[in-house]
């Protein structure tokens, strides 16, 4: 007998609540509350869950009456987003869910650190989920050694990063174990509890030492160089990020002209600054992350209501969003974490030069390179005529991917819309997108416009380097081949440890570094689209598209579409 089903919205608010039962770390991340003290089962049965868990969501969104033109477009998103899932599952994709990028160890770590501790309820579900590690992996364990059974040979260098992750994260000094201290203290925990935190602390540590050895062991030989992959896999793994468009050497004939026309663009920009250039902070020159980023946040605030929309500049308030950073093992601030958006006004403040590692009390301390590792943290920081600019703010903040999601969660009708819809080309291409667009809409200094570029820029040779190492393209057919692609990926970051990062982060998994550039050419010609129809700005399009979620580019063509239809 089929369940009497009458909306899309009760449908899709059942696969997230659901979901967040099978992974319990999604649960954290969009605060559904009741599962911070369970872990996700990452074995063959609890992967297959999600598999059965959309089959069944697929199948009931098929049967249930679409009574709007919202709903029709609800289930729409849903059914390519979760028909591309299927597929990599079918195929024999089973480590899909547990990627190198998205692999449990740093998702583990990123929980926790979202968990509240201020309460004995909330220390005690920290202590179970550390008690709990052990059975996780022993599941996430035998996924591998199938995985590795039935020839998946895992990206070396992804491997090797994820081993990396599980050797930090079995220090005892990690921040998931000394971070929370003061939060801790406020839950006046018994001595009973106190004993079981240390406990299950130990046991968290001696879970990671016992996974990196497991990944050390079984799991490198199987790992693989850069390499070609079967056009299948290629196809399926280009789905997997969001790309329709199928065909490698259309993409790669797109990417290379792209690279063209932004070279073009930079060097205008440098015969106008000639040898003025913005300068990279080197490591004494470190500011005080937080007074420079709020700063940043109300001159975003303000300009935002001021010259673009009053009404989703109250979304980003800093007053009811603030910002929050996390640290590193080193107390470097190099993850910052942005639930709101940032953004710089024509009247943005700089700062005088100062040398101030406030925020980094233990950087250089432990014999690290500290050029290396703080100037990869704060490469987003950026410096002309002695004062420093946020370039981040462009990219992660108004009118930034950020901003995108709080107006999504807002205007969203249904949990799936509005905090579980997710399509790596729909939201890291809107950071590009959003970051070109910022000179469109406040008065930028052409040394951050020349920054811009060559960030895009960036993305699009990562986008290059992928067609090229994985989908067989390029060979002699363009002027940025993959010689040159990797030169500059080598020039531009600026460190070895953000160089190894970019290979190691992107290039590492077929297709995923496609999804930035793919999605920023998507969202310029949407817009563009919108503006042909009649629409009356960057605020408007933004209602326009955001209820649509972060879900495949045709629902939000179509959602366009209709605006120039109505």
């Amino acid at each position: 007998m089929e369940t009497d089903i009458k909306q899309i919205d009760t449908v899709l608010n059942q696969y997230v609540t659901a979901y967040a039962r099978i992974d319990p770390f999604k649960a954290t991340e969009w605060g559904i509350s009741g599962y911070d003290a369970m872990l996700p089962d990452y074995s063959p049965p609890g992967i297959s869950e999600r598999y059965n868990l959309r089959k069944d969501t697929l199948a009931r969104i098929a049967r249930t009456p679409k009574a709007s033109l919202r709903e029709k477009q609800e289930a729409e998103g849903f059914t390519l987003y979760a028909q591309a899932e299927q597929e990599k599952f079918e195929a024999g994709f089973l480590d899909s869910e547990i990627s190198g990028t998205n692999s449990p160890i740093p998702v583990l770590a990123e929980s926790f650190k979202l968990m509240d501790v201020t309460t004995e309820v909330g220390v005690g579900n920290l202590t179970r989920r550390f008690l709990a590690l052990p059975q996780a992996f022993t599941g996430l364990k035998t996924t591998m050694r199938e995985s590795k059974n039935r020839g998946y040979a895992f990206p070396q260098e992804v491997l090797e990063k994820v081993l990396e992750q599980a050797l930090l994260l079995a220090d005892p000094s990690h921040d998931i174990y000394q971070g929370k201290r003061s939060e801790i203290e406020m839950a006046h925990l018994s001595p009973m509890g106190r004993r079981a935190l240390a406990r299950a602390k130990a046991t968290a540590q001696n879970a990671f030492a016992d996974m990196a050895s497991f990944l050390k062991q079984e799991i490198m030989s199987a790992c693989s160089p850069i390499g070609p992959v079967d056009p299948h896999s290629y196809f399926i793994s280009l789905k997997g990020v969001g790309v329709s468009d199928l065909n490698p050497s259309e993409l790669y004939a797109e990417a290379s002209a792209d690279l063209v026309r932004l070279g073009a663009q930079r060097d205008q920009l440098l015969s106008k600054l000639g040898k003025k250039r913005a300068n990279r902070l080197s490591s004494l020159e470190i500011l005080d992350g937080f007074e420079v980023l709020n700063w940043a946040i109300e001159d975003a605030t303000d300009a935002f209501s001021q010259q673009v929309d009053s009404q989703l500049a109250a979304l980003a308030s800093p007053e009811n969003f603030p910002l929050r950073w996390e640290n590193d093992p080193h107390g470097v601030l190099m993850h910052p974490y942005y639930p709101t958006g940032i953004g710089l006004s024509p009247s943005s403040r700089g700062t005088s030069r100062k040398c101030a590692l406030t925020r980094a009390p233990h950087a250089g301390t432990g014999g690290e390179d500290i050029t290396v590792i703080c100037g990869s943290a704060f490469d987003a920081f950026c410096e002309i005529d002695d004062a420093y600019y946020v370039l981040a703010a462009f990219e992660k903040g108004i009118p930034g991917a950020h901003l995108y999601s709080r107006v999504r969660e807002t205007y969203g009708n249904n949990l799936f819309t509005r905090v579980g819809a997710n399509l790596a080309a729909t939201t890291l291409g809107w950071n590009l997108f959003a970051l070109e667009m910022a000179p469109k809409l406040w008065e930028i200094p052409s040394e951050i416009q020349l920054e811009i570029i060559e960030r895009i820029t960036r993305f699009i040779a990562l986008a290059l380097a992928d067609l090229q190492l994985y989908g067989q393209q390029g060979q002699g057919k363009s002027l940025w081949n993959l010689p040159k692609a990797i030169a500059y990926l080598r020039e531009k970051p600026g460190g070895p440890w953000n160089q190894q990062l970019l290979r190691q982060r992107y290039l590492g998994i077929p297709a995923l570094s496609i999804a930035p550039w793919y999605g920023w050419r998507k969202w310029h010609e949407t817009y563009y689209q919108f503006q042909s129809a009649g629409g009356k700005g960057f605020a408007d399009f933004m209602r326009t598209i955001s209820p649509t979620g972060a879900v495949h580019f045709e629902v939000i063509r179509k959602a366009v579409t209709v605006k120039k239809e109505g």
